[in-house]
């Protein structure tokens, strides 16, 4: 098997490892705001529903087109496509941000876990708008290069869940702290390794 082929397969695997994911986040710690009350720590932000249902609709919609934005082949057979998704995306991390920001400032959590919160807001935001920038003045490889953080801190709701509760479960900490730490460690560690593997490919 040549170089491609792994290439392609490790590729393959990390986005279905990705998207699934993504799947479970959404059907187990998303859908059910739309029903009913959670008995968690969500309650927090219950009674500022219409900011949470901004946030949660975006990152539910950002996290489900990101993955086509990064399909090689709908970039040069469908650019309208990839243009319309873009567009989209940054839409819905423009809205889910801001409301990210006015949840972390009306939470009762502990000021660790509210400016974790406020970090992930600040390096969602500010990886996209210059996503959006690099591809307005035609700068395409610092473009992918912004998209790749971006998505990657969209994806960090997703690491947040997966990782709290498997500290749960392995009863590590108590539950504020391991939510304290979360907030931080969901995007800043997922954010570095990527760092590195961006930058790795310039080094050799």
């Amino acid at each position: 098997m040549n170089t491609f082929t792994y290439r392609t397969l490790l590729s393959w695997l990390g986005w279905m490892i990705v998207i699934t994911a993504g799947m479970y986040y959404i059907a187990n710690n998303a859908l059910h705001y739309f029903t009913s009350a959670p008995q968690d720590e969500s309650l927090t932000f219950w009674t500022k529903y219409n900011g949470l249902l901004v946030h949660i609709v975006c990152g539910m919609i950002a996290i489900s087109v990101g993955p086509f934005q990064f399909i090689e082949r709908i970039r040069n057979r469908y650019l309208h496509l990839h243009r319309i998704g873009g567009r989209v995306y940054v839409i819905c991390v423009l809205a889910g941000s801001l409301a990210a920001f006015y949840l972390a400032a009306v939470s009762n959590g502990s000021f660790t876990y509210c400016v974790g919160l406020s970090g992930l807001a600040f390096v969602w935001l500010t990886s996209t708008m210059m996503a959006y920038i690099s591809i307005r003045n035609g700068k395409i490889t610092q473009h992918r290069e912004w998209m790749v953080r971006s998505y990657v801190i969209t994806c960090g709701f997703t690491t947040f869940r997966l990782f709290a509760q498997l500290l749960g479960l392995l009863h590590i900490s108590t539950f504020p702290e391991r939510f304290a730490v979360m907030s931080w460690a969901c995007w800043a560690i997922p954010l570095f390794i990527t760092e590195v593997i961006l930058q790795s490919r310039k080094a050799v």
